[in-house]
C-alpha cells in the first residue's frame, strides 16, 4: 500500500527570525510504502535500518513523530488524552507567520502569578511491550513583559517520568527571560535501566507577573522515529491502560483498611461510653462525616454547632514514633474538645489515625476510613471547616420520607456551598433560614458569596445558585459530567459506593476525583432546595501552600489525577473517541 506524504518545512523558530528559507525538499511529495511483513522488508532496506542513529537529533529530534495530543480537554469531557488544565483555565490562540512554508502555529498562554503556579498537564503512558527507554523534550517559550517576582521564579516544562519498576526522575526546561522573542529548549533523556511506565508534562510558570506563552510543544522517541505511518497509539497505552498503582475500591471491599497504617494501628472509639447527650437517639438518618487534623479541632467544634445528629470523624494525629503512640494528653485534648460537643453519641464514631511526624496528610484514607465507621443510612461528607443548616438533617429526612425512591437509581444529593467573605464575629448569630442567607447575598455588599466564586468558578458551577435561590424543590443537576465539579453530597452508604482514592494525598484533586468517579458510577445529581453549609475562613495549610507554590509537589499531583482518570475510565470502560479510529 502506497502512502503519499507532503513534506514541509515547520522550523517555526527559524521562520520567525530568518528572512530567507533554503529547504531541500520544499514543496515535494515523499512516496513511503507502508511495510505489511518481513517479506516486505527488501535487503537494501534492511540494511538501511540496522545503519540508523538512533541518537541523530535530525531523526529523533523535533522533526520526528510527536507523541503529545494538541487538543485542550474540555471541561465536560471525561477523557485523560490531551491538555488538563485545572481551576484555572489556561487559553489557546493560533498565530500564523508571513511565509507560504510555515504552519500556523498552537499557543497556549497564561496570566503568571507571583504566589500561585499557573500550570497545564499531559499524561502519557506506555505499553509494556513498547520497551521505551529514550524521550526527547522540547519547546518554545516567549513572554510579554514578564518580570520575575520570587527567587524561585520559573516558567518552561517540567516532566515526571517513571519506571516501571516504581522509580521517578523529573526533567526540566527551565526559559530565562530576557526579551520577548522566541527561544528554544530542548533535553534528551535515557533510562539505562528499566523501561518507562509514563510520563507527565506540565507546562507551568510562577514567581513572575505577565504572560508567558508556549508553542511546538513536543515529545517524541527512538521508537517513533519518522515514519509517516506511525500513530502514537502504537506504543502509548490511553486505550488499553493498566495502571501500577492500587485499584479502585467501594465500601464492600474495605476490610483492608482497617489493617497497619504506617506500621500504627487505626484506633476505634465509640462515643456512646464516652458522653451522654440529651440528643442520644437510634433513628438518625444522616451522620456527619468528615476528617481533620488534631492541630485544627476547634475548627470542627465551631462547625458543629448547628450539628445535633452522629459524627463519624477521622483524625490525624502526629507522633514521635511508632512504639511510642498516641499519647495521654493527646487523647485528654481531643475528649475535651468532642465531649464539648451537643451531638448524638449513640451512632457516632471517631477514629485516630496516628502517622510518624513529617508524614504526608493522607486525606482520602481519613475520609474512607470515616465512611466505613458510619452507622446511618445517609452521609454527609463535608469538610470540617464548613457549618452545616440548622436542622439540615430534619430537612433531608422530610424530602427523603416524602419520595418514592427507585432502589436502582443513585442519587448524590448536593448540599450548596457558601462563604464568608470576610471573616465573621464569633459571636455572630447563626442563619437560621434560607431568606437570610440569600439577604447576605444580594446585599450591595455581600457578606456570603457561592464557595470559591472568585478564585474556581467552574468548581460549584452545575450547582446554578441562581436557581436555588429561587427554587422551593430539589432539582437536577442540568449536564451529565464536568471536570471541575467538586459539590458536598448527602449520600447513601452501600456495599457499592465507591471510596476516594488514597493515592492522591496532602492537597489537590482528592474530592474532585471522586466526584468524576460518582458521574462515571452513573450517580445522578440532585440540588436540595432548603439546606445549605457555610465555609469559615482559616490559615492555609502547609499543604496547601506547597500545591500553590511547589513546582515538583504539583507536577507529582498532577501525575496522581491523571493515573486516578485513568483507573476510573479502565473500571467502569469508558468509550474515548480517540481509542476509535476511523478507517482508511
Amino acid at each position: 500500500m502506497i502512502y503519499f506524504h507532503l513534506v514541509y518545512y515547520s522550523d517555526t523558530y527559524h521562520s520567525k527570525h530568518s528572512s530567507t528559507h533554503d529547504h531541500p525538499n520544499r514543496g515535494k511529495i515523499a512516496v513511503y510504502s507502508k511495510k505489511i511483513g518481513p517479506d516486505d522488508i527488501d535487503s537494501e532496506l534492511k540494511y538501511k535500518l540496522s545503519k540508523i542513529d538512533y541518537e541523530d537529533k535530525k531523526l529523533f529530534g523535533p522533526n520526528s513523530i510527536n507523541l503529545l495530543v494538541p487538543k485542550l480537554i474540555g471541561s465536560s469531557e471525561n477523557t485523560f488524552i490531551g491538555w488538563f488544565s485545572d481551576h484555572q483555565q489556561w487559553d489557546e490562540k493560533f498565530q500564523c507567520f508571513n511565509n507560504r512554508w510555515t504552519l500556523c502555529d498552537k499557543i497556549l498562554f497564561a496570566q503568571c502569578q507571583q504566589n500561585r503556579i499557573r500550570s497545564i498537564f499531559q499524561f502519557i503512558p506506555f505499553k509494556p511491550n513498547a520497551n521505551i527507554r529514550h524521550l526527547y523534550f522540547s519547546l518554545r517559550a516567549t513572554a510579554e513583559q514578564l518580570v520575575e517576582q520570587s527567587n524561585d521564579a520559573f516558567y518552561g516544562l517540567m516532566a515526571l517520568v517513571q519506571l516501571v519498576d516504581g522509580r521517578e526522575h523529573i526533567v526540566k526546561l527551565k526559559f530565562q527571560y530576557e526579551s520577548e522573542a522566541w527561544s528554544l529548549k530542548s533535553q534528551d533523556y535515557y533510562s539505562d535501566t528499566k523501561p518507562i511506565y509514563s510520563v507527565t508534562i506540565m507546562v507551568a510558570c510562577f514567581g513572575y507577573s505577565g504572560i508567558a506563552s508556549f508553542t511546538d510543544i513536543r515529545l517524541s522517541s527512538n521508537h517513533a522515529g519518522l515514519d509517516p505511518i506511525f500513530s502514537s497509539q502504537d506504543i502509548c497505552s490511553w486505550c488499553d491502560y493498566q495502571s501500577i498503582n492500587h485499584s479502585l475500591k467501594t465500601v464492600g471491599q474495605m476490610s483492608e483498611y482497617l489493617s497497619k497504617f504506617n506500621s500504627i494501628q487505626p484506633e476505634i472509639v465509640s462515643l456512646k461510653s464516652l458522653k451522654q447527650s440529651s440528643n442520644d437517639h437510634s433513628s438518625s438518618l444522616v451522620t456527619y462525616v468528615s476528617q481533620v487534623s488534631m492541630d485544627r479541632l476547634t475548627a470542627l467544634e465551631r462547625s458543629l454547632q448547628t450539628w445535633t445528629g452522629p459524627i463519624s470523624i477521622a483524625i490525624h494525629i502526629s507522633v514521635k514514633s511508632s512504639t511510642e503512640g498516641i499519647l495521654d494528653w493527646q487523647r485528654r485534648y481531643i475528649f475535651k474538645k468532642i465531649g464539648a460537643l451537643n451531638i448524638s453519641t449513640t451512632e457516632s464514631t471517631i477514629i485516630f489515625v496516628p502517622t510518624l511526624e513529617n508524614d504526608n496528610y493522607p486525606i482520602n484514607l481519613l475520609r474512607n476510613l470515616a465512611i466505613k465507621m458510619c452507622k446511618t443510612r445517609y452521609m454527609l461528607l463535608v469538610d470540617v471547616d464548613f457549618q452545616p443548616s440548622p436542622l439540615l438533617e430534619m430537612n433531608f429526612a422530610s424530602f427523603i420520607n416524602n419520595q418514592h425512591s427507585d432502589e436502582k437509581l443513585k442519587i448524590a444529593f448536593v448540599v450548596p456551598a457558601f462563604e464568608y467573605v470576610e471573616t465573621p464575629n464569633k459571636y455572630d448569630p447563626i442563619l437560621k433560614s434560607k431568606d437570610e442567607l440569600i439577604q447576605l447575598v444580594h446585599r450591595e455588599d455581600p457578606l456570603l458569596l457561592p464557595y470559591r466564586f472568585t478564585d474556581s468558578p467552574e468548581s460549584h458551577s452545575l450547582t446554578n445558585y441562581w436557581k436555588w435561590y429561587y427554587t422551593n424543590e430539589p432539582y437536577k443537576v442540568a449536564a451529565n459530567f464536568n471536570d471541575k465539579y467538586e459539590p458536598f453530597i448527602i449520600i447513601e452508604k452501600t456495599k457499592d459506593l465507591p471510596l476516594f482514592n488514597e493515592e492522591l494525598i496532602n492537597f489537590g484533586m482528592d474530592k474532585v476525583m471522586y466526584i468524576t468517579e460518582l458521574f462515571s458510577a452513573n450517580y445522578i445529581f440532585y440540588v436540595l432546595d432548603n439546606v445549605w453549609i457555610i465555609h469559615f475562613p482559616h490559615r492555609s495549610t502547609s499543604y496547601y501552600k506547597e500545591y500553590q507554590q511547589n513546582l515538583e509537589q504539583r507536577l507529582r499531583n498532577g501525575a496522581k489525577r491523571f493515573q486516578a482518570s485513568g483507573q476510573i475510565i479502565q473500571k467502569y470502560k469508558i468509550k474515548l473517541n480517540e481509542c476509535y479510529r476511523k478507517p482508511m
